[in-house]
């Protein structure tokens, strides 16, 4: 385990184009929200936060599982994956050491970065009137891995680097799908409000965009938690079926 584990530390340590993406993609998200009213005036840890939540909903999903399955990808793509699967490793060791690298590595940095913008602007200009905070980054952090999860996992599933393009095309169109479907039933069945946002609670977009509620209800935050653990399982089986299987691309 710890020999995979290094050794996937070394492919994206040497992956310097990827790398820069990373932070250079990580840097544009969190300016993004300079593009709205909140650069025109003072800029507290609230306004920051709020208008973040507002401008970032789709690029975190997109781009954070884009580069999460590029560094998956890296040892499909140049065969190095079939080499560990011949070298008699274990399966859910493969998972693992790709999931023990890559996982902390994006979370961390975009969450580290995310953090430290956040505490700049709380410490010159306040932090103003939104509470819950630190409630708040915990979610959104929790957010951020289950995006990177499913999108190793993902990559991992089909054993090919073009399985970026499922976790694309999950948090791109399935959840955008199942919301408007959710919308439409609701509508038809007249639903209240707060039974749909209720329902739309599991889907990664809508929990970004949620977090700018007055207050996270309890139900909320044990949707955010279960919602990664049960689609992480859900990946994490189909990934362990596949490389069982050893049928490389």
């Amino acid at each position: 385990m710890n020999r995979l584990v290094k050794a996937e530390w070394f492919r994206v340590r040497k992956s310097s184009g990827i790398m820069k993406w990373l932070i250079i993609i990580c840097l544009l998200i969190l300016v993004i929200p300079f593009l709205d009213d909140v650069s025109s005036g003072k800029i507290t840890a609230t306004s920051y936060f709020m208008a973040f939540e507002e401008q970032a909903c789709m690029f975190i999903p997109l781009f954070l599982s884009a580069l999460a399955g590029a560094f998956a990808g890296m040892s499909f793509n140049n065969k190095t994956a079939l080499y560990e699967v011949m070298a008699g490793n274990k399966t859910w060791n493969i998972i693992n050491s790709k999931l023990l690298v890559i996982v902390p590595l994006i979370s961390l940095l975009f969450s580290g970065l995310f953090a430290a913008l956040l505490g700049i602007f709380g410490i010159v200009n306040g932090t103003g009137e939104l509470k819950q905070l630190p409630l708040r980054m915990l979610l959104l952090f929790i957010i951020v891995l289950h995006v990177v999860v499913v999108a190793v996992l993902a990559v991992t599933s089909v054993r090919h680097i073009l399985g970026i393009g499922i976790g694309f095309l999950r948090f791109a169109m399935l959840e955008e799908i199942l919301v408007i479907w959710i919308q439409i039933a609701a509508e038809n069945a007249s639903m209240e409000l707060e039974t749909v946002q209720k329902m739309s609670s599991w889907f990664v977009q809508n929990q970004i965009m949620s977090l700018n509620m007055e207050t996270i209800p309890t139900y909320f935050v044990v949707r955010v938690i279960l919602s990664l653990v049960i689609e992480a399982a859900v990946w994490y089986v189909i990934s362990y079926i596949g490389y069982k299987r050893k049928k490389f691309q």
